[in-house]
């Protein structure tokens, strides 16, 4: 179900934000947690690059969301959709992979933060 607050249409909300940070903290392979600001994150691994990470509250993340998130952030390695029930469309996922971004789900950023590369980038949950 989509978030009724417009303030929470695009950025997360956050408590989603700290429930994602407590998991990574969990995560063998993540060496340091950079909260820069409501909507990136920085999350340094011991096995391959560091992440800069976007995070969206976008109920269905879709292509023109994601070229416009990359024509404001050039510099972001991944983008995260927050709640539980959002998703994105095969056409963001598409076009992420063609730019070399990661687009992720909360719950499948978790086990992709263990891959690197095109494994990384094709990350998804089966």
């Amino acid at each position: 179900m989509p978030d009724m607050n417009p303030k929470f249409e695009r950025v997360p909300r956050p408590e989603s934000v700290d429930a994602l940070i407590k998991y990574l903290k969990s995560v063998n392979v993540v060496t340091n947690i950079e909260k820069i600001n409501d909507q990136f994150i920085r999350v340094e691994r011991s096995r391959g690059p560091t992440i800069n990470a976007f995070l969206t509250n976008k109920y269905i993340v879709g292509e023109a969301d994601v070229i416009e998130i990359l024509s404001e952030h050039e510099d972001i390695d991944c983008i995260i959709t927050m709640s539980v029930w959002n998703s994105y469309t095969g056409g963001a996922k598409d076009h992420c992979v063609r730019e070399r971004v990661g687009l992720f789900t909360f719950k499948e950023f978790l086990s992709a933060v263990y891959k690197t590369g095109k494994k990384f980038l094709d990350y998804e949950a089966r």
